[in-house]
C-alpha cells in the first residue's frame, strides 16, 4: 500500500541525504591518526561519522597506527558504557588484528556479584582464514568457571564475493556460512569450553551497508540464535532480546527503521489458539547512550521525546506489513544505556513526569 512505498521513499532519501561513504571514511581515518587517540571521543562519533561500517573498512589500511586505532575503536564502540572495559590490541598488519578485552555489564553491581567478563576479537582478512582459527588456543581463561566469555571474529574489509546492490545482496552467501561456522564451533566445542567461550558472534562487513552479524550460543549447541540475526551481539543483552526469546516465539521484522532499533512480533510460547489464530505482540526495543543528566526543567526531554516518537514509527511501520496488520497490541523498550549524575529517586521522578507529558501530548 501506500503506507509501504512512503517508507521505502524515506530510506532512500536517508541514503541519498549522507555524505558518500568514501568520503565519511576519509574523514575518520584522519580523526583516527593519531598515536595517544581519545577512543571517548570515537566513540561519541554518529553512526554516520564513525560506525562499525566506517571502523571495519578501516582495517586493512596502510597504516597501523590507524588500523589498531579502527579496532580498538570497533570495540569499544560496541562496548560503550561498560564499565571497567580495558583493550589491549596487537596488530600483524592488514586485516589481521586481535583485540583482547574485559567488561563488566552495567546494570549489576559494581560490588558483590559483579562478574568480570573477557572477550577477543579476531580480524581476519577472508572466511577461508577463520576455519584454521579454531586449530589454535583462544586467548581467554575461564577464571570463574561460569563460561561467560565471547569471541567474535570479524571478515575485514569485505566478507562477500557478490555485487552489494543492497543490504540483502549477500544473504545466500551469508547463510552458507552461518551453516558452517556452526559446524567449526560445534567441531571446536572443547577448545571453546577450556576458554570460557559462552557466546561466538561472527561479524561480516559489506560496505557501505551495515554489517551482517550472526550469533552462537553455548546452550544451543553452537547453533545460531535466529533472533540476533543481524544484530550487534551485544544487543541481545541492551535490549533484552534474550529475555522475550524466553517467553516469545519471535519473527524479525527488517529492516528497522533506526540502526539503534530492533523490532520483533511475538506469540506468547504456549498460548492457547483461538478463532483468529494465537494473539501477537510486535516489540519495539531500542537503545540510545545519550541522557542529559540536568533535570531541572523540561528541556532534558527533548531527546527522550525524539526515541520514543521513533520506536512509535517503527511500530507503525511493522503494522503496515499484511502479516502483521493492526490487530496486535504492541510494547515499547527504552535502554538509556548511560550513567546520570542524579539522585535515584529524582530521575524516577522525571522520567514519571515526562512519560505524563508525553502521553497527554501524544496520546
Amino acid at each position: 500500500g501506500f503506507g509501504e512505498v512512503a517508507l521505502l521513499a524515506r530510506q532512500y532519501a536517508e541514503k541519498l541525504n549522507a555524505k558518500p561513504f568514501e568520503e565519511r571514511k576519509s574523514s575518520l581515518r584522519a580523526t583516527l591518526d593519531e598515536a595517544s587517540l581519545s577512543f571517548d571521543k570515537v566513540s561519541s562519533l554518529k553512526a554516520t561519522a564513525g560506525g562499525i561500517e566506517l571502523l571495519a573498512d578501516l582495517l586493512n589500511d596502510e597504516s597501523e597506527v590507524i588500523r589498531k586505532n579502527a579496532a580498538e575503536g570497533l570495540v569499544r564502540r560496541i562496548y560503550r558504557q561498560s564499565p571497567g572495559l580495558e583493550v589491549q590490541v596487537s596488530d600483524e598488519g592488514p586485516s589481521k588484528q586481535t583485540c583482547t578485552y574485559s567488561f563488566q555489564f552495567a546494570d549489576v553491581p559494581l560490588e558483590g556479584d559483579s562478574i568480570m567478563h573477557h572477550g577477543v576479537c579476531c580480524v581476519l582478512p577472508s572466511f577461508g582464514d577463520f576455519k584454521g582459527l579454531l586449530s589454535e588456543s583462544i586467548p581467554l581463561e575461564d577464571s570463574t568457571g561460569k563460561c561467560v566469555n565471547s569471541m567474535s571474529v570479524v571478515i575485514s574489509p569485505d566478507a562477500f564475493e557478490v555485487d552489494k546492490l543492497s543490504f540483502y545482496s549477500t544473504d545466500e552467501e551469508f547463510k552458507a556460512m552461518i551453516k558452517e561456522t556452526e559446524s567449526l564451533l560445534q567441531n571446536s566445542a572443547s577448545t571453546l569450553k577450556a576458554a570460557g567461550v559462552r557466546k561466538f558472534s561472527l561479524m561480516l562487513p559489506q560496505a557501505p551497508h551495515m554489517p551482517r552479524y550472526a550469533t552462537f550460543l553455548v546452550e544451543q549447541d553452537w547453533k545460531e540464535a535466529p533472533s540476533c540475526r543481524d544484530m550487534r551481539s551485544t544487543f541481545r543483552h541492551l535490549l533484552e532480546v534474550a529475555r522475550l526469546d524466553e517467553e516469545y516465539d519471535l519473527e524479525r521484522i527488517v529492516p528497522a527503521v533506526g540502526r539503534s532499533s530492533q523490532v520483533f512480533v511475538g506469540t506468547k510460547k504456549g498460548e492457547a489458539k483461538g478463532k483468529l489464530g494465537k494473539p501477537k505482540t510486535i516489540f519495539a526495543q531500542t537503545i540510545t547512550h545519550t541522557f542529559d543528566s540536568n533535570l531541572d526543567g523540561d528541556q532534558w526531554m527533548q531527546w527522550p521525546e525524539n526515541l520514543l516518537l521513533s520506536a512509535v514509527d517503527e511500530l507503525e511501520r511493522a503494522r503496515l506489513i499484511p502479516e502483521v496488520g493492526t490487530k496486535p497490541n504492541s510494547r515499547i523498550f527504552a535502554h538509556f544505556n548511560t550513567s546520570v549524575d542524579a539522585d535515584p529517586m529524582q530521575v524516577v521522578d522525571g522520567v514519571e513526569r515526562f512519560m505524563n507529558g508525553f502521553v497527554a501530548k501524544h496520546g
